[in-house]
């Protein structure tokens, strides 16, 4: 089997993103970021760990998570997480941490899910970090490209 370079991946997660309704004004393409907003979040990035930057995506309040070929990197505010896209076991909305299976799907069915903005990442022989993206479709857009960039990366998790 042919490895997965950067490009590769960089091309896949671009062609994902493409099949949602589009780019809005909390989440792009790395590479339409102005150069200033590139350099500042390139301090954050070894390209070696991480790979290329492809996707980001923010909420109005500057938390904000990138996605990169080999890896996520998040930023609450205060502080930065990364984790190997293999090392995702799951994820699920952060606003049902805590919830029951009934509470959970009777959230959803509510129209709680228009609400989601925050990302509940498991990680492997780790603690879960949380992802940010601004609320509705740039959150599900994040979840959908996030779980096929997972699935590139052989992820560790099962059926989600």
């Amino acid at each position: 089997m042919a490895q997965k370079t950067d490009q590769f991946l960089k091309e896949r997660y671009i062609c994902k993103v493409r099949q949602f309704p589009g780019l809005s004004e909390f989440n792009c393409l790395f590479d339409d970021l102005a150069v200033e907003q590139q350099a500042a979040l390139s301090s954050h990035i070894d390209e070696s760990l991480m790979g290329v930057p492809v996707l980001f995506f923010t909420k109005p309040g500057g938390e904000w998570t990138l996605l990169c070929t080999r890896q996520v990197v998040g930023f609450d505010g205060k502080t930065y997480c990364a984790v190997l896209l293999s090392d995702i076991e799951g994820f699920y909305p952060a606003e049902l941490i805590g919830l029951d299976g009934k509470e959970s799907l009777r959230k959803v069915r509510e129209g709680g899910k228009k609400e989601f903005n925050q990302l509940s990442v498991r990680i492997r022989n780790r603690a879960p970090i949380i992802l940010h993206a601004n609320k509705g479709a740039d959150f599900h857009e994040m979840c959908g490209v996030l779980l096929m960039a997972a699935r590139l990366n052989n992820w560790a998790g099962g059926a989600l």
